[in-house]
């Protein structure tokens, strides 16, 4: 339905003279991702303020998608699909955050593992997105300097002794950013650069020609 309601929208531009015929697919695609984005995060906060957890959510929220535009990951095939697993994932972290699963050192080695998933992955390339090799390489630049930046508030908010469920709040978005990373890998969702592999090719082949 949102794809629908996309296309249509895209389409009425068209009809309007206000884009070009070759440019309906990328604001069709642009408004169903805004669309799709606005319904699962109106969907979180409206939860939020149901479970009381509004201010460590917002923290989650701009921590998670600054981090998740990035580094990529794992997507579902279907909107609904995505949907009902944020939403699922999303009341996991509650759970956990709030009623305080884990021990603080089960914590620290989980951030850990994930800030090391991170740095060596750094971005996924997802068949939908297809970035080129500069896309890739500025992606993982600026995916692990979000993550310093994140780990540094993290740091600073513990020193300062700040807010617990917060804090948690925060990791927690850090650790899911990796898992979904690992979770993409495992199912081989994840292109492989044509540019990489022709240099991969040829540092092989004249590798073995030298011996």
């Amino acid at each position: 339905m949102v794809e629908k309601m996309a296309n249509r929208l895209a389409e009425r531009l068209v009809a309007e003279c206000l884009i070009e015929q070759k440019q309906q697919e990328s604001y069709a695609y642009t408004f169903q991702c805004m669309a799709e984005k606005t319904i699962t995060v109106g969907t979180i906060l409206a939860l939020s303020i149901i479970l009381k957890s509004f201010v460590p959510t917002i923290f989650f929220l701009i921590f998670f998608f600054a981090l998740r535009t990035r580094t990529g990951g794992y997507h579902a095939d279907t909107f609904i699909k995505c949907y009902f697993g944020t939403i699922s994932l999303y009341c996991l972290v509650v759970i956990v955050c709030k009623y305080d699963i884990g021990n603080r050192m089960s914590w620290t080695v989980l951030l850990g593992i994930s800030t090391v998933v991170i740095l060596v992955l750094g971005t996924l390339n997802n068949p939908a997105v297809h970035m080129n090799r500069h896309e890739m390489q500025e992606s993982r630049r600026s995916a692990r300097i979000t993550l310093v930046l994140e780990e540094s508030v993290i740091a600073f908010l513990l020193v300062m002794r700040g807010e617990h469920i917060n804090i948690k709040f925060m990791s927690a978005a850090v650790i899911l950013c990796a898992t979904l990373m690992c979770f993409a890998k495992i199912l081989g969702q994840e292109e492989q650069n044509d540019e990489e592999n022709k240099q991969t090719i040829i540092e092989v082949s004249g590798t073995g020609s030298k011996k």
